[in-house]
C-alpha cells in the first residue's frame, strides 16, 4: 500500500544542496576496513553493541519479578514460561551511497552508528527469533541522480527502475538481503523495499525528520526488512504493530503471533521475500 506523496514546501533538492551536518565523533569504528576497486568495504563479525552517543529517546524498561502466592499452606507453582523459538540468523550487507554532487545521496553515517542501528533492529524482531547480522558494509559511488532527485521533489513519480538507478545493481544480488543507506528520501517514506528486486532502502532523514541510529531509524529499518520477510502493511491499532505505517499507538514494534509465524517461514528459506511479488512498498 503506497503513501501520498507530497513536495517539500520550504526546500527543493537540487544540485550540490547541503544538508547541516550531524556530529558523529565519538562512534565506534567495527570491523576491518580494505579497498575493493572504487569502495571502501568494512568487513564486521557479529558482536553486541552498545552505541557510544546519547540516544534522542530514552525508554526505560524495568523487569519486575513475580513472586509466587501462597494459597493455605501450598505455594502455587511458578507461571510457565513460553519457550523463544529457536533463532534464525540472517546475513544483511549494507551498502552505503556516496555522492559529491547529489547531497540526498550522500550517507554519512558512521560504522558504529550502523552497529548501533542494526542492534536496534534485532531488539525489535528479538520476539520473532530473527537476528540480523551484518556481512558488510560497502561504501560505494552512486549512480546518476538527476532523476532521482526529480521524484523526491515530487516532479515524476517514483518507479522502482529511477530509483535502483542510483545504485550499481551488479552489486545487489537477487536472493540476498540488502539494505542501501542514502541521505533523504524526502517526502515519499522513511524507507522503501522493492520487492522485485529485493532490494531495502533506508533514509538517514524521512518526512519527519532524522532517523537517528538510537531514535526512530531501528523502526524504520525493522518495518522495510519485515516487508521482506514477507509482511504487508496493516491497519492501525491501539495496541501498535511494526507493519502499521505512519500510526500513532502504544507500541509501534509490536509483532502478532501469526506475523511472527509469517516471518519465520520466509525466513527458514534464507532468501528476501521478492521477485514478482508486487510493487515497491514503502514504510514511515
Amino acid at each position: 500500500m503506497s503513501q501520498p506523496l507530497g513536495i517539500r514546501a520550504a526546500a527543493r533538492w537540487t544540485h550540490r544542496v547541503r544538508l547541516p551536518h550531524r556530529n558523529s565523533s565519538g562512534a565506534d569504528t567495527v570491523g576491518k576496513t580494505g579497498r575493493m576497486r572504487n569502495e571502501t568495504v568494512t568487513t564486521c563479525q557479529p558482536a553486541s553493541v552498545t552505541a557510544t552517543r546519547p540516544p534522542s529517546r530514552m525508554l526505560g524498561i524495568t523487569l519486575a519479578a513475580l513472586a509466587s502466592l501462597a494459597c493455605s499452606e501450598r505455594t502455587a507453582p511458578p507461571a510457565s514460561t513460553a519457550p523463544k523459538p529457536d533463532e534464525i540468523n540472517l546475513t544483511v550487507r549494507v551498502h552505503l551511497l556516496q555522492s559529491n554532487d547529489f547531497e540526498p545521496l550522500n550517507a554519512s553515517l558512521t560504522d558504529g552508528e550502523l552497529a548501533a542501528l542494526l542492534h536496534g533492529v534485532n531488539d525489535v524482531w528479538a520476539a520473532a527469533g530473527i537476528r540480523w547480522t551484518l556481512e558488510s558494509v560497502v561504501r560505494e559511488p552512486a549512480h546518476g541522480g538527476h532523476e532521482y532527485v526529480r521524484v523526491i521533489n515530487g516532479e515524476i513519480a517514483p518507479s522502482t527502475d529511477v530509483m535502483l538507478s542510483v545504485t550499481r545493481r551488479d552489486d545487489l544480488p537477487l536472493g540476498e538481503w540488502n539494505v542501501v543507506v542514502l541521505k533523504d528520501l524526502g517526502e515519499l517514506a522513511g524507507g522503501i523495499y522493492f520487492p522485485d528486486a529485493q532490494v531495502v532502502f533506508f533514509a538517514e532523514f524521512g518526512p519527519t525528520g532524522a532517523q537517528e541510529p538510537t531514535g526512530s531509524g531501528p523502526r524504520i529499518l525493522a518495518h522495510e526488512l519485515g516487508h521482506s520477510l514477507g509482511l504487508p502493511h496493516v491497519a492501525c491499532t491501539p495496541q501498535g504493530n511494526l507493519m502499521a505505517p505512519g500510526c500513532a499507538a502504544q507500541d509501534r514494534t509490536r509483532l502478532t503471533s501469526a506475523q511472527i509465524q509469517t516471518a519465520r517461514r520466509q525466513a527458514e528459506t534464507m532468501m528476501p521475500f521478492g521477485a514478482g511479488s508486487g510493487p515497491l512498498t514503502w514504510g514511515r
